[in-house]
């Protein structure tokens, strides 16, 4: 069976990529425009499954527009729709949701604060609206952490490790984020391929991708300078700044598909330190 990934050269693709291909799937890594029209000939002349995650993370609407809604749509139009497409996994964001004083499941009411979030949002409505006779799967993964330095805790590690200083707000000191280890959620989506070949998961699925448990930038950079025996040469700023709300998040369902629980705060700072 081939697996078509888009975004497979990012952070999140190209650890996918190596763990479908060690499981013995084809893949069609894409490397075009996914925003244009039409695509190039992808010679798909066998059933396949579609895993989309390339996206923008921005504050620029037009860009998000522009490659994440027209760039999702037109996945769906010139791959999705295919008759040999067998299904889809999108990478979404738990942003869909905004910040609620509730804790996040599946079936929480989407309220994105900001356009990100939104367009993440049109995304998932045209999936639902467009695939209807596609099995289709929405994963939302919460903050993930990798040894990627353009990652919250991997350039906490990075600064701690090299001496660098890490400016933070104070604000963000508090205030609460759910995370989620990037081998988690790759072991999570090579399962749900894995189902979906199998038959096992069909119609509309959505789940969110997180630990399950909330930690402050304070917690997470104490869990870092307890690992590596290091204290973090940090800087505060904005002490002004007012607190924001918390994120927390439910993962049974996503425990459900992998088998066990996620990573801990702990153990994936230590995954990072000790492949510095």
């Amino acid at each position: 069976m081939k697996v078509v990934i888009t975004g497979s050269e990012g952070m999140v693709g190209g650890r996918l990529q190596k763990a479908l291909e060690a499981k013995g799937f084809e893949l069609v890594c894409t490397n075009f425009d996914l925003a244009e029209p039409e695509y190039p000939d992808l010679k798909l002349d066998e059933e396949y499954f579609i895993i989309h995650v390339a996206g923008e993370k921005t504050n620029n609407p037009a860009a998000l527009s522009r490659n994440n809604v027209l760039a999702t749509n037109c996945v769906i139009d010139n791959l999705c729709r295919h008759e040999r497409c067998k299904g889809l996994i999108y990478f979404s964001s738990i942003a869909v949701f905004g910040i609620q004083d509730e804790v996040i499941t599946e079936e929480s009411e989407k309220k994105p604060d900001n356009f990100y979030g939104f367009s993440k949002l049109i995304c998932e409505n045209l999936i639902q609206a467009k695939l209807k006779d596609r099995t289709t799967v929405i994963i939302r993964p919460t903050n993930i952490i990798a040894p990627n330095t353009n990652t919250l805790v991997g350039q906490i590690v990075h600064s701690i490790l090299t001496g660098e200083t890490f400016e933070a707000w104070e604000s963000s000191l508090v205030t609460k984020r759910d995370y989620i280890w990037i081998d988690d959620v790759v072991d999570g989506v090579v399962k749900l391929v894995e189902m979906m070949q199998a038959d096992s998961l069909t119609g509309n699925t959505e789940i969110n991708f997180c630990m399950g448990k909330s930690f402050s930038l304070k917690e997470i950079i104490d869990a870092a300078e307890k690992i590596t025996g290091i204290n973090l040469r940090l800087i505060i700023t904005d002490s002004k700044a007012f607190r924001g709300r918390d994120l927390n998040v439910r993962p049974t369902k996503m425990e459900r598909i992998i088998g066990r629980r996620p990573r801990t705060l702990e153990q994936s700072v230590g995954f990072i330190v000790s492949n510095s």
